[in-house]
C-alpha cells in the first residue's frame, strides 16, 4: 500500500461496487485525494467493505479533527500572548520598583 492510499477490499466473495468503483476480495489501493467527499464517505461507511489506511477518515471526521487542531492552535497562541503580556508587566513593575527605590 502506497503512502496516502486506502486499501479497500470486499467482504463479499463476488466483489462489491460502491461509489463507482469495483472492489474484490484481494483488495484495491485507492488514493482518497482522487475521490469526491461523497465517494469517500460512501466507501468508508459501507459495511460490505474493509478499509485500511492512514487516510481512512470521513469528511465529518476530518472536519472534527481540523476543528480540534484549530482550537488547540488558537489556545496555544492565546496562552503564549498571555505569558508575553505577563512577562512585560513583570518587567515594567520591576523597573517601577527600582525607580521608586532610587529616589
Amino acid at each position: 500500500m502506497a503512502k496516502n492510499t486506502l486499501f479497500v477490499k470486499s467482504k463479499l466473495p463476488n466483489g462489491f461496487r460502491r461509489a463507482g468503483l469495483a472492489f474484490d476480495r484481494n483488495g484495491v489501493d485507492v488514493d482518497p485525494r482522487e475521490l469526491t467527499e461523497a465517494q469517500l464517505d460512501a466507501i468508508l461507511n459501507e459495511p460490505n467493505l474493509i478499509v485500511v489506511g492512514a487516510e481512512a477518515e470521513s469528511a465529518d471526521g476530518r472536519a472534527k479533527r481540523e476543528f480540534a487542531e484549530k482550537a488547540a492552535a488558537e489556545k496555544a497562541a492565546a496562552e503564549k500572548a498571555a505569558a508575553e503580556k505577563a512577562a512585560t508587566a513583570k518587567v515594567a513593575a520591576e523597573k517601577a520598583a527600582k525607580g521608586k527605590g532610587a529616589k
